[in-house]
């Protein structure tokens, strides 16, 4: 029996399901043509010595259901419209985000004295983290974007020449011909 279209969309639909179950109050799930999207649609607004900097973090969900695999694309955008509200041409970044952003505001604390008011966090891994579990649960599985791809291979490669060169330090010590 060959799986149908309609049947395809009731498993992204589940996923996407799941998924809203996990994530904090602050992230919302959108659908697009070919899975989701996870993202903070609220901006965060950092300030630097430039000026203020905006930016807005998706993770955009590639579902491929017949193959139950799917794929994770971080979006970054620049400037107060976020990847929904904006366009795919907003400036930013496409790829994988691996650290958070956050945001403080500082002011006078109701007993007068001056702190913290509020802290945001925009962050990758708790994005990540909410699509991860519950599609690992679902049976579904993660295919690595190229750029993860290309960063494990470049780490793999550089781990075995430094361990090469390693070896051939400690042969060379090891039969005095070191120094």
């Amino acid at each position: 029996m060959e799986s149908t279209g309609d049947e395809w969309g009731d498993l992204v639909d589940q996923l996407r399901e799941q998924v809203t179950v996990q994530v904090p109050h602050d992230v919302d799930v959108r659908p697009t043509e070919d899975g989701f999207a996870v993202g903070y649609p609220e901006p965060l607004v950092m300030r630097g010595p430039d000026g203020p900097s905006v930016s807005c973090l998706w993770s955009l969900v590639r579902c491929e259901p017949s193959t139950m695999t799917f794929q994770i694309v971080d979006v970054v955008t620049e400037g107060e419209a976020s990847w929904f509200e904006g366009s795919l041409t907003a400036s930013g970044f496409r790829g994988r985000v691996s650290g958070d952003r956050s945001a403080s505001v500082y002011g006078t604390l109701p007993d007068g004295s001056h702190g913290l008011l509020e802290k945001r966090v925009h962050s990758a891994k708790v994005l990540h983290t909410a699509i991860r579990e519950p599609a690992a649960a679902l049976g579904w599985q993660e295919k690595q974007p190229a750029s993860a791809i290309v960063g494990k291979t470049v780490a793999i490669v550089t781990g075995i020449g430094l361990l090469l060169g390693l070896g051939g330090v400690a042969a060379l010590a090891l039969t005095g011909r070191l120094g």
